[in-house]
Formats: C-alpha cells, structure tokens, sequence
C-alpha cells in the first residue's frame, strides 16, 4: 500500500516549481547594486566604470593611470534612475541567472577585444563575470540594460571633465614646444 504523504510531498515541490518557489529571486539590499567597467584593448590603460546603487544613483566615470608612477586622472557624472528603473535592472539582473554565470566569459577566439567586466551585489556578496570580449548572450544582455540606463549627454558631459582634469594635472607650458 503507497503511503499518502510522499504523494502530498511530490504534489507540493510540483507546486512549488511551477510557481517559481526558490527560483531567481535575489536580495538587493546592499547599498551598490551594479558596476560595469570597461578598458579598450590595447588603451593607454583607461577605462571607463559605471556604478549604481539601489537608491537610484548613478555615476559615469573614466579614468587613466598616466606617467611613469601611473598617477590617476578621472572624472565623473552623476545621474539618477527611477524606482521603476532600479526595479526593472534588478528584474533582469535576475532573468539572466547572472549570480550562476561563468566569471570568465571571454571569447577564445578573439585576441583583441576590449575587456567588459559586470559585478552585481546582491545576497550578501558580489560577483564580477566579463572578460576579454565577451561573447555570452546573458552577459551582453544586461551590460545593454545598464548601459541603456545612462542618460544621452552623460558620457560626453564625463568626456569634457576628464579632459580638464587630464590639462591641468599635466599642463603643457610654451617651452615644452
């Protein structure tokens, strides 16, 4: 005679799967949600690094090690997302399963690609995935979501700042012509 209890037991994890119980869902309550970098191959070791936090806020920075003791010019732009927004990035932070993806996602066939990396701060911890042009669908998908968040003007806006840092950390006088 079957017992009835591993019935209700194989009735309950069908539910429970098809609900999507213990599925994707992810606890942002770290104050950084996102930060995405990025380095051009072969550069003049300059990046650029994108970060935001649950809050809202944003900041679009480049920064370049120059010289010989590689001293450090950067600036940077502020800007804001909505809640809709945070929500919508924290949605598909989790629709691409980014806390199982593979960390190193650089592509073997390439050897000059430009260096991409995503860290995502949720349940506690962090995870950094990217590499040197990554080629995994999950990873473009939401370097494209976080990119699409920054608004038009921010990175030209950044541009014009690091220009003026890079002028006046390293000014060019009438005798160095």
């Amino acid at each position: 005679m079957k017992k009835p209890g591993r019935a209700w037991i194989a009735v309950l994890c069908l539910v429970a799967f098809l609900t999507g119980c213990g599925g994707n869902y992810l606890d942002f309550t770290d104050e950084t949600l996102v930060t995405y970098t990025e380095a051009e191959a072969f550069g003049l070791n300059e990046h650029i690094e994108i970060m935001i936090d649950n809050s809202g806020q944003g900041v679009y920075r480049q920064v370049r090690y120059v010289g010989y003791e590689e001293q450090e010019v950067s600036a940077e732009a502020a800007f804001s997302l909505s809640e809709t927004e945070i929500t919508s990035l924290q949605a598909e932070i989790a629709r691409v399963n980014f806390m199982h993806l593979r960390e190193d996602l650089t592509d073997p066939h390439v050897l000059d690609g430009s260096s991409q990396h995503i860290t995502v701060y949720a349940d506690g911890t962090s995870r950094t995935c990217g590499g040197y042009n990554p080629s995994n669908r999950r990873f473009k998908r939401l370097r494209s979501v976080i990119l699409s968040f920054v608004p038009d003007g921010t990175a030209e806006e950044c541009h014009e700042k690091f220009e003026a840092a890079l002028a006046a950390a390293f000014p060019v006088s009438d005798s160095d012509h």
